[in-house]
């Protein structure tokens, strides 16, 4: 029955998985005879349901093909030489009608880099030309290929080039060239790989076009965070790769992001495209500005149960110093989101470098009037917060510091031209820098 064959492939997967096996050569020709049987069964049958990306990858038991598909590639594993007839039948599952069984072969394909490694990039060659359902190849970007950096970064970027080519025709596909990106860029940052380097800058050449664009930012939260202080020659390399193309990114996107408002009352034939382009843009920005803020440890500092650390002051002073130039970049674009996230990014960062910090606070609120920042409510309250607590604990900054005083009377200006009374009552209080 099918529930039998059911039990047998995953009783066979169970037994495959063990790092013990095989144990003896019998058990290994046992499993793998039983395995071979059940990746030929009928079932599953039908694809998943097709939902908003395509058909899913979901399936409901029996099941014996998938289970069979799984076992099969820890057969591989497990084995220094893998038989050529299970080679065989695991490409053959990898092009079978039912994406679910081509999703568990892309996600465990990497089973086969040992025993059969010119096999899997074969398998792997053929999916990102032929794969048309978008979580199996989102899984084929992000699970092997991701995986395989390490092995053979530039062959992983060349296949990558590929399937990131394939997404840019299907709108179904562009969370798996946000993947792309992603790839790309720690090839480029952890591998030093010459091609991935060269498709992250055409890449950002032209961000307003490209869904692959958002991707590159994908890993900088971690990478911000990393070796800030001491690390080996290496690791400061890959966070000096890291800020390179943070910074590279911002440049492009900022001066893009120019370019596409200067076009927005083009004529009605291209609105919609600038509209789309724009779009992508706050999207590119956002996601610089949010690796930025979280890298920080400003919302581990606002929430103590989140993840992330929060960093020593030391650190905190290596960080404003390696964001500073980016912060700037990012402030020009006069976004209120992204103006009221980078202010509370600073907020954390005030005793590492109190002048520091209130001088880019003071830069990002004066571009933020473009967007209308000083008629946000949440921006006064933490504009307002950032100055009392200046003058309760950092007074000296403006007391000794001509730039600093004219910062803040900058500042405090635009909010009470904005009407707000909060401000209004701090330039009361100005007298307390001299105290």
């Amino acid at each position: 029955s099918a529930e039998s064959w059911n039990a047998l492939a995953l009783c066979c997967f169970n037994l495959a998985r063990r790092e013990s096996f095989p144990v003896v050569d019998d058990e290994y020709r046992l499993v793998t005879d039983a395995t071979l049987a059940a990746a030929t069964h009928a079932l599953p049958a039908q694809p998943g349901s097709v939902g908003a990306d395509g058909p899913d990858v979901s399936w409901s038991e029996p099941a014996p093909r998938l289970h069979a598909a799984k076992a099969l590639l820890f057969i591989a594993l497990r084995s220094p030489h893998s038989a050529e007839e299970v080679v065989i039948q695991v490409t053959a599952l990898a092009a079978d009608h039912v994406p679910a069984v081509r999703f568990l072969v892309a996600h465990h394909l990497t089973c086969l880099a040992n025993s059969a490694a010119e096999a899997m990039w074969s398998v792997l060659e053929e999916f990102g030309i032929n794969e048309t359902n978008a979580a199996v190849l989102q899984t084929v970007v992000g699970q092997p290929l991701a995986r395989l950096l390490a092995l053979d970064a530039d062959r992983v970027g060349r296949l990558v080039e590929k399937i990131a080519k394939r997404t840019g025709e299907e709108p179904l596909l562009e969370r798996v060239a946000e993947s792309c990106g992603t790839v790309i860029a720690a090839g480029h940052v952890l591998y030093e790989d010459a091609f991935c380097r060269d498709l992250v800058y055409q890449i950002t050449a032209n961000a307003v076009s490209s869904p692959q664009a958002l991707g590159l930012v994908g890993l900088q939260r971690e990478w911000l965070s990393s070796h800030l202080v001491g690390g080996s020659q290496e690791d400061l390399a890959q966070r000096v790769r890291a800020l390179n193309l943070m910074n590279h990114v911002t440049v492009a996107a900022c001066e893009q992001w120019r370019r596409a408002l200067t076009t927005q009352h083009a004529p009605s034939e291209q609105a919609d495209e600038t509209e789309k382009s724009v779009k992508r843009l706050v999207a590119l920005l956002r996601a610089v500005t949010s690796s930025i803020f979280f890298a920080s440890g400003a919302f581990k500092e606002k929430e103590a149960s989140s993840n992330g650390r929060i960093l020593t002051i030391e650190e905190k002073a290596q960080f404003l110093k390696d964001t500073g130039h980016a912060i700037d970049l990012l402030a020009e674009a006069g976004v209120p989101g992204i103006t009221h996230e980078l202010i509370e990014t600073l907020v954390c960062l005030v005793p590492a470098d109190p002048r520091t910090v209130f001088l880019h606070v003071a830069r990002l609120v004066q571009a933020g009037r473009a967007g209308g920042y000083q008629y946000e409510s949440m921006a006064v309250k933490l504009v307002v917060g950032v100055v009392e607590r200046y003058l309760a604990e950092f007074r000296h900054v403006f007391s000794s510091d001509a730039e600093c005083r004219a910062a803040l009377v900058s500042v405090l200006d635009i909010f009470v031209s904005a009407g707000w009374p909060e401000a209004q009552r701090l330039t009361y209080r100005l007298d307390e820098i001299f105290r």
